[in-house]
């Protein structure tokens, strides 16, 4: 098997998992994938995890991530979308994959939440760049959305500044 790159210390799916998805239909489809080329089924494999890794790692641990069903879930519908996509017909598993794809996003924005994945310790640290209006005396101190990192759309701090000066 060549090596391309850094292998991933955890998978988020497995060849039995995809086979079980697949159903014995699916399976019977895909069997020189399966049984003929191992490394196919390895890159399949890693890609899912890619994607799965790229909306989740930087909150999540792997470990965390390689023992959640549901993000095994995820990984594998990944995967069969993925296998379709190779035989040409990406609608098998085009409707789960958006939803898993969207349900992946929800994690991230903290809409759904998986009671086995607690938060990663290296969570990304964020800034806010408070500055006041000088242009009237009770104008309110606003969060500077240009200086500041990722700001949920909260302008106003709540807080008035009088001036002494005026």
């Amino acid at each position: 098997m060549a090596l391309y790159g850094t292998r991933y210390a955890y998978y988020y799916t497995s060849r039995e998992e995809i086979q079980r998805l697949l159903s014995d239909d699916g399976e019977e489809l895909h069997s020189d994938d399966f049984y003929d080329n191992s490394e196919l089924m390895q890159e399949i494999i890693e890609r899912a995890t890619g994607r799965v890794r790229q909306y989740l790692r930087k909150s999540y641990d792997d470990s965390d991530l390689a023992n959640s069903p549901r993000i095994r879930e995820i990984a594998t519908i990944i995967a069969c979308y993925l296998l379709s996509i190779r035989r040409g017909n990406p609608s098998l598993y085009q409707e789960q994959y958006i939803e898993a794809m969207s349900d992946m996003q929800a994690i991230v924005d903290g809409i759904l939440y998986l009671d086995e994945l607690p938060r990663s310790g290296n969570a990304p640290a964020f800034m806010q760049n408070v500055s006041s209006d000088n242009r009237t005396p009770f104008t309110p101190m606003r969060v500077d959305m240009i200086t500041s990192s990722r700001t949920t759309g909260k302008e106003w701090v709540g807080r008035f500044a009088p001036f002494s000066w005026l």
